[in-house]
C-alpha cells in the first residue's frame, strides 16, 4: 500500500530528525496515517465490492435474467416482474 509505505518512511524521517521533533510529531502523525490506512482499506474493499456487483449485473443482464423496459412501453414495472 501507497499510504503503509509513507507512513513507514516518515517514521524514519522522524527517527533522524532527533528525539524532540520525533516526539511532537510521531502521535499526531501516526494517528494521522493510521486513519489514512484504514480508510484506504475501506474504500478499496468498497471498490471491488462495486466492481463484482458490476459483474453479476452485467451476468445477469446478458443471461435474461433482467431486462430493461422498452421506451414508450406505458407500464411502470419491469419486464422481468410482468411474466
Amino acid at each position: 500500500m501507497a499510504i503503509s509505505d509513507l507512513a513507514g518512511s516518515m517514521r524514519e524521517d522522524l527517527e533522524h530528525e532527533g528525539p524532540r521533533v520525533a516526539k511532537l510529531l510521531t502521535h499526531k502523525t501516526t494517528l494521522h496515517f493510521y486513519l489514512l490506512d484504514h480508510t484506504h482499506a475501506v474504500l478499496d474493499r468498497l471498490l471491488e465490492a462495486a466492481i463484482r456487483l458490476g459483474a453479476l449485473f452485467h451476468m445477469a443482464f446478458d443471461g435474461g435474467l433482467l431486462q430493461l423496459p422498452a421506451h414508450g412501453d406505458g407500464s411502470g414495472a419491469p419486464r422481468s416482474a410482468r411474466r
